[in-house]
């Protein structure tokens, strides 16, 4: 079967079978559109005739580009298989809209003419954007598969797919004609892609479906012969001029349009427009008076007839002399015909450019116990309108409401100052309330740098009242052995005297205990007082008595910052971390951080330093080590660190910080050795004489 489908497919895109497909059916439209024309005048409905007419016509330019395009093609004048291949696809499209067009579009003319319109464009841009990738881009020819005539035969199927529902759902007259032409276009299509695939060239079997469906558009034809002879109704876009135009819709939304408007110069145009509506006015100026009357002030303008807002100006009181006049006595000045005998009508026609102004009617708008504010001026250049009693009373009935609106306080510009104003309190309160949070976060670091101070004092003073009271336990336990012997010796007594001497000085040591004590407390207190105060508080530089493990924690922490920026992990190793020794913390602290910046500057991004911490408790020492896995030191280098005039070493990260930690080390009497080994590890070892506390 497929190869059979192949042969037909192959036998209707080669002469002359493909140009006999395209005579039948240009022919066949072609005699319909005669048909049509001939029977244009002969029936009640040209419209339809006429339709039918443009759209055979269209079809039958469709034939015979598509042939001229064919025949060029099969003699190999300048047409590639993708461009024939692309034309046929381009006459798929717009066969499948056209005739869709013919029969859908009765119901909708203008929106079917406007839809068909755009989409036969966009068929045509799109061929030709398809044509020119083809000819720029040889790649999309590939014998693989090419995807440009794949997504052509997609959109082919939607178009169709999509006239075939609408076809189906809305069933104009005659759509089963339409289903047939298009059915048989689909079908063809999908056997084309499936016996020959997907390839550019000459699509046989589209042709023999044009040749077999487009000739059924001729029972069109006979059918529109059988029609009743009833006159065509009038379509919805039609407009009958001979009702008067319903100004309230527009007159409604203008009024609307006045509470709406956001500024004082859009409330202006939306009644001014309102205001034309209303005593549908050719021109129509709104006024206002300067105090003392000292110039006219024409806000804006409206010209109904044109539709455009006119714009504003400055005049004198003499030019419109006579305006005034009536307005200073609050009364209404009509004047029909007005020539250009007056200066007012000499002005008017100065200002709207125009030869004439017609009839003139000045009404004056005012509150009952003030002068004229200003007013409505309304002429009549292309009508010549007359003002009767009926525009005045209208005009009478809003002054008020229109004196207010246009001369009156506005609330909403009240309001809106008002808001700006809150608005502006709520943005300095939000930056009062961030300056404010900043603030706090400092106090509360403040805080916490006086809390961590006065539990340091708190346990220095523990210890010393400690130390203090063992002392008094064990002079009166001498005492009392001293008081024992003394029944046994005579010259006890003035080792009892000796005694008791001691007694009362270290009673006066306690005294002065309790003394440094209430002192210690007192300043406590002051630092609990001051604790919302900035600024770091030193303490004293002498020894003091501390755990191993706020050695290590200090260390930490003068390095961390340095630590962040490397990427270096810092491992402490400190077992006897809750021991509590009595050193000078500032020089331990100077000891370590160098030793640690030396490491840190030595070490690769990412690697890890050690500390390590640990008593002896024979010799009172206190043994620490820091180990970084940088570059080394060979021997000469190791020797080379301990020489004063050395300024740079390979293997050190951080000389200065070194010799800082080395003459701590002096100060404190201790001890400093170094273990290296070339690109594996150095390891700097520190012995410091400490004291213990039990």
């Amino acid at each position: 079967m497929r190869i059979y489908l192949a042969g037909i497919a192959e036998l209707f895109a080669n002469a002359p079978a493909a140009m006999i497909s395209h005579l039948i059916a240009g022919l066949s439209l072609a005699l319909l559109a005669c048909l049509m024309l001939l029977q244009f005048n002969k029936t009640a409905q040209p419209n339809q005739h006429r339709r039918m007419a443009v759209g055979a016509g269209l079809l039958l330019m469709l034939q015979i580009v598509q042939m001229a395009f064919t025949a060029f093609y099969l003699k190999k004048i300048a047409l590639s298989a993708a461009s024939i291949g692309l034309v046929d696809h381009l006459v798929i499209t717009l066969t499948a809209i056209w005739v869709a067009w013919l029969l859908l579009g009765r119901q909708q003319s203008r929106k079917a003419n406007r839809t068909t319109a755009l989409l036969s464009l966009a068929a045509l841009f799109m061929t030709t954007l398809s044509i020119l990738l083809t000819l720029l881009l040889p790649g999309l020819q590939a014998e693989t598969g090419n995807i440009l005539n794949l997504l052509w035969y997609l959109g082919n199927f939607l178009i169709l797919v999509t006239a075939l529902v609408l076809l189906a759902v809305r069933r104009p007259a005659n759509w089963g004609i339409g289903i047939l032409i298009l059915a048989a276009l689909t079908l063809c299509l999908g056997l084309q892609i499936v016996t020959v695939g997907n390839q550019f060239g000459v699509m046989g079997l589209i042709r023999l479906a044009q040749a077999t469906s487009l000739p059924w558009l001729l029972v069109l034809a006979a059918k529109s012969d059988k029609q009743p002879m009833t006159p065509e109704s009038t379509t919805s876009d039609e407009v009958d001029e001979s009702k008067p135009v319903d100004t309230k819709p527009e007159l409604i939304k203008q009024l609307l349009e006045i509470n709406l408007s956001a500024s004082y110069e859009e409330k202006i145009k939306a009644i001014i427009r309102a205001l034309s509506l209303s005593v549908v006015s050719d021109i129509c100026y709104l006024v206002r008076l300067t105090p003392d009357n000292e110039t006219v002030e024409l806000l804006t303008g409206y010209d109904l007839i044109r539709e455009i807002t006119l714009p504003g100006a400055i005049l004198q009181p003499q030019q419109i002399l006579h305006i005034m006049d009536a307005w200073t006595e609050k009364l209404t000045l009509n004047l029909t015909d007005t020539k250009g005998d007056l200066r007012d009508a000499d002005t008017l026609t100065l200002l709207l450019k125009y030869h004439r102004i017609g009839s003139l009617l000045a009404f004056p708008l005012f509150f009952a116990d003030q002068p004229t504010l200003g007013g409505l001026v309304l002429l009549s250049p292309y009508t010549s309108k007359r003002w009767g009693e009926e525009t005045i009373q209208l005009l009478e009935k809003v002054r008020s409401t229109l004196t207010e609106v246009l001369f009156g306080p506005d609330p909403l510009e009240e309001l809106r100052l008002e808001n700006e104003h809150q608005q502006g309190l709520i943005v300095e309160l939000r930056q009062t309330s961030d300056q404010m949070t900043l603030e706090l976060q400092g106090k509360e670091k403040t805080l916490e740098t006086l809390q961590s101070t006065m539990q340091q004092l708190k346990a220095r003073y523990q210890l010393e009242k400690y130390e203090t009271v063992q002392q008094m336990d064990a002079m009166l336990s001498e005492l009392e052995t001293l008081k024992g012997k003394s029944s046994q010796q005579w010259d006890g007594k003035q080792q009892l005297e000796q005694i008791q001497a001691e007694i009362r000085q270290f009673s006066q040591e306690r005294e002065e205990l309790r003394t440094s004590l209430s002192r210690a407390n007192a300043r406590i207190q002051h630092l609990e007082n001051q604790a919302g105060q900035t600024g770091p508080i030193r303490l004293s530089t002498d020894n003091q008595i501390i755990s191993l493990d706020s050695v290590a924690a200090n260390a930490r922490l003068q390095t961390s910052i340095r630590l962040a920026q490397t990427g270096v992990n810092l491992v402490i190793n400190n077992p006897d971390g809750r021991q509590m020794v009595k050193t000078d913390p500032e020089l331990v602290g100077t000891i370590l951080k160098g030793l640690i910046d030396n490491a840190i500057a030595a070490s690769p991004v990412g690697s890890v330093i050690e500390l390590s911490q640990s008593l002896s408790l024979e010799t009172g020492m206190l043994i620490a080590e820091v180990t970084d896995h940088g570059e080394g030191l060979t021997p000469e280098e190791q020797s080379a660190l301990f020489s004063a005039g050395q300024m740079l070493i390979p293997g050190i990260g951080d000389l200065a910080a070194i010799r800082t930690a080395i003459r701590a080390i002096r100060i404190l009497n201790g001890k400093i050795w170094l273990s290296s080994k070339k690109n594996d590890h150095t390891t700097f070892r520190i012995q410091l004489p400490i004291r213990i506390i039990d």
